[in-house]
């Protein structure tokens, strides 16, 4: 190799290293996340085999503020480097660790894809790890990934009962979409509906959409009825009503005339009404409180004529 050769190549050497100096920062310090992760995407696409690529990776995934880069970053390394077993290390610590939970979900999933029969154990682990989030994260990447297993039955089974609100909330909802019929579950959701916080109690009204036993129509009942909760109250209601499920029992009907005249919930006398509307409007009694509500706004002249 010629002199100026080599002075050509240490001038190449200088630059290259000059532009990932500038694409490092930008990915460091750029104020816009948008603008950080395009700036890692031309890391990783230019200087793949850089080791300081993959060591700024692993430091930018914990310090970065933005969601949307940490997810970046695992991606990337679990593309770039899908057998490595610190990539994989840092997978499973930003699912434990993670403050956001999209970004924890993304780990398990890149996990999941990586190593399927060790991701399996390892998440049933997770689902009884001290950190709520990692619970929340092992949970739903469960029922992504492996729905129909019985092992994630009876995790989601025991999530549902965890000391952790959000957890809960998140596995209730979960069995909503598990199709699970058994009398377990079924008995488990009704006692959701008496949780002491409102959100799990409407992820159990939404899990309980579509039953149409016995039980659930009067447990759904009660919710309506007696929750000191009004999302709670409207969202039984909500449900009971696109079911075609409200008792026919008097007091039933006579709860719904009295939401109409003193209802203090727009969205419970609204939808009182309207069921009234649909499923009582020939009994004479109800035609007359009908009549008087017309000009209310609250449902349409259309019912009156037609019936």
């Amino acid at each position: 190799m010629s002199g100026d050769d080599i002075r050509d190549l240490a001038v190449h050497r200088t630059a290259q290293n000059d532009a990932f100096g500038l694409v490092r920062a930008k990915a460091s310090d750029d104020p816009d996340p948008r603008a950080r992760k395009a700036a890692i995407a031309a890391l990783v696409a230019d200087w793949p085999g850089e080791p300081d690529t993959f060591s700024f990776l692993h430091e930018r995934v914990v310090v970065d503020s933005a969601p949307m880069v940490r997810t970046r970053i695992l991606r990337t390394v679990a593309k770039m480097w899908p057998k490595d077993k610190a990539a994989m290390a840092l997978l499973r610590r930003s699912v434990q660790t993670d403050a956001e939970h999209r970004v924890r979900l993304c780990a398990a999933v890149e996990l999941m894809r990586l190593e399927p029969d060790e991701s399996l154990s390892w998440l049933h682990e997770c689902v009884s790890s001290e950190e709520a989030r990692t619970r929340r994260a092992a949970i739903v990447a469960l029922c992504t990934e492996w729905p129909d297993a019985p092992e994630t039955l009876a995790a989601l089974h025991v999530a549902a009962t965890d000391q952790n609100d959000v957890v809960r909330a998140q596995a209730v909802m979960e069995l909503g979409g598990s199709c699970s019929t058994d009398q377990q579950t079924l008995r488990l959701l009704h006692e959701r509906l008496a949780d002491s916080e409102p959100e799990v109690r409407v992820a159990a009204i939404g899990a309980l959409r579509g039953r149409e036993d016995a039980g659930t129509v009067e447990c759904l009942y009660r919710c309506v009825t007696a929750d000191d909760d009004t999302t709670v109250r409207t969202r039984a209601l909500q449900v009971l009503s696109d079911g075609d499920l409200w008792p026919c029992h008097p007091e039933a009907i006579t709860w719904l005339v009295e939401r109409t005249a003193r209802g203090p919930h727009d969205d419970i006398r609204r939808l009182a009404t309207l069921l009234l509307a649909q499923r009582w409007a020939a009994d004479r009694g109800i035609r007359a409180t009908l009549r008087k509500l017309t000009g209310s706004g609250l449902i349409r002249p259309q019912w009156s004529e037609a019936r």
